[in-house]
C-alpha cells in the first residue's frame, strides 16, 4: 500500500505545484488589492452561559497586559508554533484519499503554516476565570468580524500532547497586539513535536484527527472536494471566549435600600433595588407585607399616607429559582406636624453685667426651628435676634430685657406668650489697692485708702499668732480660698510656707490652714492668680527663674502641669500684678528702678512694644505694685524708708503728687505688703 501512495503522491505533487503556483498568483493580487479592516484584539470579553444559552452565569473582561501579568504564560517568544495546512491529493480509493489527505506523516504543507514565536496564554486558565467548564459543555471562540469556532471541553481541557494546550496568542516575532501583531488575539496550538519528521512544534491534522470528535473536524473546501486543514482552526482578532455550560441559572439573591426611612405623612418612599442573580430578574414589592405586590418595577417608589411602622418585602424571581427579603420595621411614617407651642426657661434671670444666661426650650408639637430675641426695656427697646439653636446661651450687659422665642416646625409658627425679664445690673467697682507694711510679725493696713496711719480702730493691725516669729520670714498675702478677701501668710526663708487660709488672723495648722515646702533657702516667694480662677497661689524665684505651683497644689508638678519660666537676671527683684486687666497674674522684674513685665503673659521677654519696660524708683527703693484706681489693671510704684512714690494713672512713669500719689507710711525697716484689704 505505501508503494503505490508513493507513486501516486509523486503525480500528485507535480499537480500539486500548478494549482499552488495559480494560487501564489492570486494570494499577490489579494493581498495588492485588499486591505483588511479588522483590527486585532487588545481584551478579551469571557462568559459563561447557562443551559439556555442566554442566562449569564459569569462574565468578566481582560487584558492581554493583565492575562500575561496574572496567569500562566505559554510560549518563550522564540520557539515557533505551526498548524497544517490541506493536503491537496486526490485518489479514486476514497480510503486511500482520506489517509493521504489527512497525511498521518505531517509532512506536507507544515513549515509553510508557520505561526510565529508566539506567546500567549492557555484557554483552559482564561474559562477558569468565570468558573470553568465541565465534560460535554463547549466554548466558542469569536472575533471582532463575527467569525468563530466551537471546540469541545476535551481539547481544552483533557487535550493530549500531540494537539497541545490552546493558546490565546497576544504576543508574535517581538510584538504584541497593540504593536505590529495584526492577527492577534489568536489561536495557536501549542502542540509538541513527536509527529511531524522536522521536530517542529506543529499541530497536524492528524494530530487534530485524533484529538477531536469528527464534528469539529475542520475541512478546507474545493468544490466538491473536502480537505482537512488544522489552519481553519486557528481564529484571529479573538474578542470574545463564550462558555455554553449545562449548568442551570443560579437563583436570585434579594437585597433593597431605600430611602427616606422616615418621616411625616404622606411619606414619598424611592426603593433600590440590590438583587443580585443572573438572567432576567422579575420583580414583587409587597411595601407594607399585607401579602399583595404593590409594584413589579426594579426600582419603584410608593407613598405611604397613614402613620405607621411598614415592613417592606422583595420577592426576586428568575429561571434558577426565587428569594425574599423581609425588612421589618423598615418605613417609620409619623402622623403630620401641628405647629408648636412655644415656651422656655432662663437661668439665671438677674446678676451683674457680664451676665451669662443659659435658655432651655421647652416647647410642644416637636419644634424644628428657634428665633430668640430680645428687647432691652431699659435701652432702645430695638427688637435683636440673638440665636436659632434650641437651648443657647447669651450674654447680657446692664438693662432689663424681654425674651422672646419663635419655635416652628413645618406646620406653623408657635411664638412664646411668657413675659421673661433678665435683670442685669452694672458690676460693682474692684476694690482699689491699699497699701501696708510688715514689722515684726505685724501687719499694718491702710484699709480706709486715706494714705495715712489712723490707728488701730480705723485702719487695721493683724498679728499671725501661734506661730514664732524667726528671723528669716517673708511676709506673703493673697486670697488663698478664692473667697474674694486677702488672707496673710509667712515665708520662712527657707522654702517653708504658713498660709492663713481660713483669714482669721491665727495659724490653726495645716489641716485647716496651709503648709507647704515650696522652693529652699535663697529662694524669693513670689503670689500671683496665675490661672485667673479668683485664687491666688504660691510660687518662687531665684536669679530670673521662675517656679509657679500653677495648679494651686501647693507641690512642684513639673512644667508641662506648673509653669517654669527665665526672666530676668541675678540680682533682680520679682514682681506680679494683672498688667493688662485680663485677670491672670504676669511675672516681671525690677532692678535700681528700672521695670520689665510680661505684658502678654507668656513667660518670655518679648521686647518693650509688646511688654513693657519703665524707669520708675531709684536704686534701695522697694517695688510695689497695685490697682491704685480700681480699673482692674495693676500699676507700678516704689517704697524706701515709710515714704511710697505711686504711678496712679498707670503710664509707667512719675507725673508728680497730684497726678500720682506720694505718701508716708511706715518707717525705715518696713516691708511694704500691697493688697486690696477689703473685708478683713
Amino acid at each position: 500500500m505505501t508503494e503505490k501512495i508513493d507513486q501516486r503522491r509523486g503525480g500528485f505533487m507535480e499537480w500539486l505545484i500548478r494549482r499552488w503556483n495559480i494560487l501564489s498568483i492570486l494570494v499577490v493580487f489579494v493581498m495588492v488589492f485588499y486591505t483588511p479592516v479588522t483590527a486585532s484584539t487588545t481584551q478579551l470579553h469571557i462568559v459563561k452561559y447557562a443551559y439556555d444559552g442566554t442566562t449569564i452565569l459569569s462574565e468578566t473582561t481582560r487584558t492581554y497586559q493583565w492575562m500575561q501579568a496574572n496567569l500562566p504564560v505559554l510560549g518563550d517568544g522564540t520557539t515557533h508554533y505551526y498548524h497544517q495546512g490541506p493536503v491537496f491529493i486526490d485518489n479514486q480509493d476514497p480510503v486511500i484519499e482520506q489517509e493521504l489527505r489527512w497525511n498521518p506523516d505531517e509532512d506536507t504543507n507544515v513549515q509553510e503554516k508557520d505561526n510565529g514565536a508566539v506567546k500567549g496564554t492557555n484557554l483552559k486558565d482564561i474559562c477558569d476565570l468565570v468558573g470553568g467548564m465541565n465534560a460535554g459543555e463547549t466554548v466558542k471562540l469569536k472575533a471582532s468580524d463575527g467569525f468563530s469556532r466551537t471546540f469541545a471541553y476535551e481539547n481544552v481541557y483533557q487535550y493530549p500532547a500531540r494537539q497541545g494546550p490552546m493558546g490565546i496568542t497576544w504576543y508574535r516575532d517581538g510584538q504584541y497586539v497593540d504593536s505590529g501583531y495584526a492577527d492577534g488575539m489568536k489561536l495557536v496550538f501549542f502542540a509538541d513535536t513527536s509527529t511531524n519528521p522536522w521536530g517542529i512544534h506543529a499541530m497536524g491534522n492528524y494530530d487534530w484527527h485524533e484529538s477531536a470528535a469528527p464534528e469539529y473536524w475542520y475541512y478546507y473546501a474545493s468544490g466538491a472536494e473536502q480537505y482537512p486543514t488544522t489552519t481553519g482552526l486557528s481564529v484571529k482578532y479573538i474578542s470574545d471566549v463564550l462558555i455554553y455550560s449545562d449548568d442551570p441559572p443560579l437563583p436570585p439573591f434579594a437585597a433593597f435600600s431605600a430611602t427616606p426611612r422616615s418621616g411625616t405623612a404622606p411619606l414619598t418612599v424611592s426603593f433600590t433595588d440590590a438583587s443580585t442573580g443572573t438572567g432576567t430578574l422579575s420583580y414583587a414589592w409587597d411595601f407594607k407585607n399585607d401579602g399583595s405586590v404593590d409594584s413589579t418595577l426594579q426600582n419603584p417608589s410608593y407613598q405611604y399616607t397613614a402613620a405607621g411602622t411598614y415592613t417592606v418585602k422583595l420577592t426576586v424571581t428568575n429561571t434558577g429559582g426565587s428569594d425574599s427579603e423581609v425588612k421589618a420595621g423598615y418605613i417609620m411614617v409619623s402622623a403630620a406636624p401641628v405647629a408648636p407651642v412655644a415656651a422656655f426657661s432662663a437661668i439665671p434671670r438677674s446678676g451683674t453685667a457680664p451676665l451669662g444666661v443659659t435658655f432651655t426650650d421647652a416647647s410642644s408639637n416637636t419644634p424644628t426651628a428657634w428665633s430668640w430675641s430680645f428687647r432691652n426695656i431699659a435701652g432702645n427697646n430695638t427688637q435683636v435676634v440673638f440665636s436659632t439653636v434650641q437651648n443657647p446661651a447669651h450674654t447680657f450687659g446692664v438693662g432689663s430685657y424681654s425674651i422672646v422665642l419663635d419655635a416652628s416646625n413645618t406646620a406653623g409658627h408657635g411664638i412664646s406668650t411668657q413675659v421673661t425679664f433678665i435683670n442685669v445690673t452694672a458690676p460693682a467697682s474692684p476694690s482699689a489697692s491699699k497699701i501696708a507694711v510688715y514689722r515684726n510679725g505685724v501687719w499694718i493696713i491702710d484699709t480706709n485708702d486715706n494714705f495715712a496711719w489712723d490707728g488701730a480702730v480705723t485702719d487695721k493691725l493683724i498679728s499671725f499668732q501661734n506661730r514664732p516669729i524667726t528671723p528669716g520670714d517673708m511676709a506673703v498675702n493673697g486670697d488663698w480660698n478664692g473667697d474674694g478677701k486677702p488672707e496673710v501668710g509667712i515665708y520662712d526663708g527657707s522654702g517653708n510656707w504658713y498660709l492663713d487660709y481660713n483669714g482669721n488672723g491665727i495659724y490653726d495648722g495645716p489641716v485647716i490652714d496651709r503648709t507647704a515646702g515650696f522652693g529652699s533657702a535663697g529662694y524669693k516667694p513670689v503670689v500671683g492668680d496665675w490661672d485667673g480662677t479668683g485664687k491666688d497661689k504660691i510660687g518662687s524665684h531665684k536669679d530670673g527663674f521662675w517656679a509657679i505651683d500653677y495648679n494651686g497644689n501647693y507641690v512642684w508638678d513639673g512644667a508641662v502641669t506648673d509653669r517654669f519660666a527665665g526672666l530676668g537676671q541675678a540680682g533682680d527683684i520679682p514682681v506680679i500684678g494683672d498688667w493688662d486687666g485680663t485677670g491672670t497674674d504676669k511675672i516681671g522684674m525690677e532692678i535700681n528702678g528700672f521695670w520689665a513685665t510680661d505684658y502678654n503673659g507668656n513667660y518670655v521677654w518679648n521686647g518693650a512694644i509688646t511688654d513693657r519696660f519703665a524707669g520708675f524708683g531709684s536704686p534701695g527703693d522697694t517695688p510695689v505694685i497695685g490697682d491704685w484706681d480700681s480699673t482692674g489693671k495693676v500699676k507700678i510704684g516704689s517704697f524706701k524708708d515709710g515714704f511710697w512714690a505711686i504711678d496712679y494713672n498707670g503710664n509707667y512713669a512719675w507725673n508728680g503728687a497730684v497726678t500720682d500719689r506720694f505718701a508716708g507710711f511706715g518707717q525705715t525697716g518696713d516691708v511694704p505688703v500691697v493688697s486690696y484689704w477689703t473685708g478683713i
